[in-house]
């Protein structure tokens, strides 16, 4: 929102801040799982992520509740390509029937035209 723009700027933080996401404010009380203020901030991520990448930003991810042990931007299994998304398959578990399941928890991407199609 702007008051975080205004903070994060006056702190010489690389940040932008588009009022249309400003529109429509979500009561933070009422983001329970699976309710539609809480589909509506899931939904943004892609909408802002894509934003960033339009910018000419790359991007790093992380939700609150990923931990990192050690740098990621030091980890080339993440960095060197130009998109890296983490998946909740393990052991070749997914869920449901498909093979690999995305979980938007991290992503890494380049502000590629092929990272921007991808997320358009």
């Amino acid at each position: 929102d702007s008051r975080a723009y205004d903070e994060l700027k006056s702190n010489d933080a690389n940040v932008f801040y588009d009022e249309s996401l400003d529109k429509g404010k979500i009561d933070r009380q009422l983001t329970d799982f699976g309710t539609d203020p809480f589909k509506k901030i899931v939904h943004l991520k892609p909408t802002l992520t894509l934003r960033v990448l339009q910018l000419g930003y790359s991007l790093l991810l992380s939700d609150a509740d990923v931990v990192w042990f050690r740098n990621p931007f030091e980890c080339k299994e993440i960095t060197s390509g130009h998109l890296s998304i983490m998946s909740d398959a393990h052991f070749g578990l997914a869920m449901g029937s498909a093979d690999y399941f995305v979980n938007s928890g991290f992503a890494w991407m380049r502000p590629l035209p092929i990272t921007i199609r991808f997320m358009e």
